[in-house]
This record gives C-alpha cells, sequence and structure tokens, in this order.
C-alpha cells in the first residue's frame, strides 16, 4: 500500500478537480464500519478514510504498468524511502521483485561470460593438440656485449597424423626486431644470434614454406620470388635472460 504523503495528496487533488469540474456533492454513510466521506462542490475539498485510500492505493498499483511502477520504486528511493522497508508496502514488494530481477540478470551474465571462457579455453586447447609439431625446448639470452640474442630451441612432433601432411623445415624467431628464419637439424634442434639489444622476450614457431603462385606462375616482387610460410606449431614465450 502507498502511505506516501505525496502520492496520497495527488490522490486527493484528483477527486478534489473531479468534483470542483462535476459539480458534484456526495455523501456517504456506512453504519458497518463507520466510514464516512463528504465532499463539497463549495469548496472543492474531498475527506476519505484510511479504508478508502488504502482501497485507492491499490487499486491504482493495479493499474500502473511494469514501467510506472519502476519508476515509482526509484521515485520512493528519494522523495518517501520509508516505504521500501514497509513489508506490507506495494512498493517494498515489488522492490524486492526488481532486486530479484537484477541478481538474476547479473548472475546469468556472469555464467555466460564463465562458459563463453570455458569455450575459449578449450578451443585453444583443441587448437594446440591438432598443431602437427610443438616448440619443445626454447632458450634465450643475452651475449657479453648485451648487443645481441642467442637463441636456442627444438621442435618436436606434436600429432602425428598432421605431421604426416606437411614436414616442418624452419623455426620462425621473433623479437621486437622483427621475424627471423632459421633451418632446422634433422633432429629438429635450431639456433640463432641476433642482434637485438633491447629485447626482453623471444618467440619461436615451426613451420616451411612454399612458393606463391599466381595463374600457374611463380609471383615475383622486385625480381624475387615472394614466399608464404605455413605455421605449423603454436608460439612458445620466453623472457630474455642476462649474460653470466
Amino acid at each position: 500500500m502507498f502511505k506516501s504523503k505525496s502520492m496520497k495528496h495527488k490522490l486527493i487533488m484528483s477527486v478534489m478537480v473531479a468534483s470542483a469540474t462535476l459539480g458534484l456533492a456526495l455523501v456517504t454513510t456506512s453504519a458497518n464500519n463507520g466510514v464516512t466521506a463528504s465532499a463539497s462542490a463549495k469548496n472543492g475539498f474531498v475527506e476519505i478514510s484510511q479504508k478508502e485510500s488504502d482501497a485507492l492505493d491499490k487499486k491504482t498499483w493495479n493499474s500502473m504498468s511494469a514501467e510506472q511502477k519502476k519508476l515509482a520504486v526509484e521515485d520512493a528511493k528519494t522523495d518517501d524511502p520509508v516505504q521500501l522497508k514497509d513489508k506490507n508496502s506495494n512498493l517494498y514488494k515489488y522492490n524486492q521483485v526488481l532486486k530479484k530481477q537484477a541478481a538474476a540478470k547479473k548472475s546469468s551474465a556472469k555464467k555466460a561470460a564463465a562458459k563463453k571462457a570455458a569455450a575459449k579455453k578449450a578451443a585453444a586447447k583443441n587448437k594446440a593438440k591438432s598443431y602437427a609439431y610443438k616448440v619443445s625446448k626454447l632458450t634465450s639470452k643475452k651475449t657479453k656485449s648485451n648487443k645481441y640474442v642467442k637463441v636456442n630451441g627444438k621442435i618436436k612432433v606434436n600429432n602425428k597424423v598432421n605431421a604426416k601432411k606437411h614436414h616442418a623445415k624452419w623455426a620462425r624467431i621473433t623479437t621486437y626486431k622483427g621475424y627471423k628464419f632459421v633451418r632446422l637439424s634433422k633432429n629438429g634442434n635450431f639456433k640463432a644470434t641476433i642482434k637485438a639489444p633491447k629485447a626482453k622476450n623471444t618467440w619461436a614457431k615451426a613451420g616451411y614454406y612454399t612458393k606463391n603462385m599466381k595463374h600457374g606462375k611463380v609471383v615475383k616482387k622486385h625480381g624475387k620470388i615472394v614466399y608464404t610460410f605455413h605455421l605449423l606449431s603454436a608460439s612458445k614465450k620466453v623472457s630474455v635472460k642476462a649474460y653470466k
């Protein structure tokens, strides 16, 4: 039920306007509950009982849309917050409904985010399993001059079926300076010394080259053959260690 003085005042004013407009004078007497309501068209004043006021509140509440109820709750938070603590108030009851809906929405969003993260993690795991090779070992260390980085690594088979389709022949080593391609040994080992004085991290991947073809012809750029490097492993990252 509404107990807000502002709401009751609005209801009373509505009746006052209606009475003044129609020019009606109402006198109602009830022997059962002793409720009396009177109206005077002359002064436009209407007096109603608490029971009738509660009935009007309930009728008004039931006629309100969900959006109007929501706005009424928001208004009560600043205008008449006492109603939100009264467990018999319609505002209190609806406010509890809004709180439950908000909590359910938040929980649903949290579950959706967790599900999406789990799916992403599973996809990454499955993709890692599908790679033909993997970088099993990788070390990166500065030289005595601190101008170069010595990189050593090893590639080994990760998925035998896919490894039979394409053999890894090169390792692509990456620093902030860019890429450097190193041919793999028969055992899958590779090493390189790269000029990168400010390098903090090093990455390595395995793969192979193919010539770019267009209309059955080899593509050239500035007189040089254009190649495409096909990755056969996930990237492995290590921090560059200081020289000792």
